[in-house]
């Protein structure tokens, strides 16, 4: 996986006519100010748009601002542009590298670009790319949720089926990432297997009833 630092974030609201721009330093930043200053807004727009949506509502925030991140990857830049559910990233010379219009398409662009090579089962029993709120999951607390149960920084964890072991996992190397691919594409064929023994013994049961009336 690849490493990851934020270098500046610019916010732009149309409707409210105003927009801000911030700088990170590439080591450690505090922001701090009296309440309602844009302390949330300035930390939950970098990772939304990265594709992961902490949890908690910013009040009084346009929702359809668009953000841009810039950030560099393995000391590469990058741009990460976003307005609702719309994303993109760009590559340091402004070309477009990829967009998504979705959770599921950003969750594979953001995937293939950082490396984050971890798949996770969802509720339907499908395999899943993890996404950016599966691989920041173990490094934020969000005030907002992060305090009051494990593991709730995020939203959408939910469409997972029981993530954080996986993700424990992943990021303390006690298997190695190939496992993950292993073990989702064993169980989507065992759900094949189980579906074909499932039609098996409904036409075995209609069979039995058919030579018992003849």
């Amino acid at each position: 996986m690849k490493s990851l630092i934020f270098k500046s974030l610019q916010l732009l609201s149309e409707r409210e006519k105003k927009g801000r721009s911030f700088g990170f330093h590439p080591n450690k930043n505090l922001i701090f100010g009296m309440n309602h200053v844009g302390k949330s807004t300035v930390t939950k727009q970098t990772f939304e748009a990265l594709g992961a949506s902490p949890v908690g509502k910013l009040e009084g925030w346009d929702k359809a601002a668009i953000a841009l991140l810039t950030a560099t990857l393995d000391g590469e830049e990058y741009h990460f542009l976003r307005q609702n559910s719309h994303r993109a990233v760009f590559n340091s010379q402004g070309e477009l590298i990829a967009s998504a219009a979705s959770g599921g398409e950003w969750a594979k662009v953001f995937a293939q670009l950082m490396e984050f090579n971890l798949v996770l089962s969802d509720k339907n029993e499908k395999t899943s790319q993890a996404d950016a709120a599966c691989m920041f999951l173990p490094f934020y607390i969000n005030q907002d949720g992060g305090w009051t149960g494990i593991w709730r920084a995020f939203n959408g964890l939910s469409r997972f089926r029981s993530p954080a072991t996986a993700i424990v996992e992943y990021f303390t190397q006690v298997v190695p990432p190939q496992f993950y691919v292993a073990k989702a594409e064993s169980e989507s064929e065992q759900r094949k297997i189980t579906e074909i023994e499932a039609d098996i013994r409904i036409l075995n049961r209609t069979r039995e009833r058919l030579s018992s009336s003849l």
